[in-house]
Order: structure tokens, then sequence, then C-alpha cells
């Protein structure tokens, strides 16, 4: 499961449950909508509520996070490139 469908397959419950931990609704549209990424404090209680794979939603996030650093800063791009083999799957 990807970050998004894990965050669209949110139920009423589980949204109460993260309100519960700090995270309320608005911040979940906000990182539906790709307007911010989650710091991994609120990955891990996302990840606990919904019982997701916390490793595997981390990667995600850090390939994110580079892609957007890429974005801002090309030279930090090329060095990335050559780390992703090495961390993307592990």
């Amino acid at each position: 499961m990807t970050f998004i469908e894990l965050l669209n397959g949110l139920t009423k419950e589980q949204r109460e449950q993260l309100a519960a931990a700090g995270i309320p609704s608005p911040r979940i549209s906000e990182w539906k909508a790709g307007k911010y990424i989650p710091g991994r404090t609120h990955t891990l209680a996302l990840c606990r509520v919904t019982g997701a794979d916390f490793d595997q939603i981390n990667r995600e996030l850090t390939v994110l996070e580079a892609e957007r650093d890429t974005e801002r800063n090309p030279l930090f791009g090329r060095f990335t490139q050559g780390l992703r083999s090495a961390w993307h799957f592990s």
C-alpha cells in the first residue's frame, strides 16, 4: 500500500485516533494534496493507527523528500542519484 492509498483509505475512526494523537484532519488533507510531507513522528502515528508497515511508508516518503530536494537543488539530485540504489530497496 502506498502513502496516498493509506491516506485515502482512512476511516472516520482512524481519523479520530489520529486527531487524538495530534494530527488533525486538515493536516491529512495537506499531505494528500502534496503540500507537505509528514515528519517521522506523524508517520509513525499514522502507521500505528492503520497497521501499515512503517519501514515501507518511510522509504516512500524518503524518496518523495529527495525528489523535492532535487527540484530545489539539482546538484543535490546528482549526489543522491548515486546513493539511491544503495538505500531505495534496502
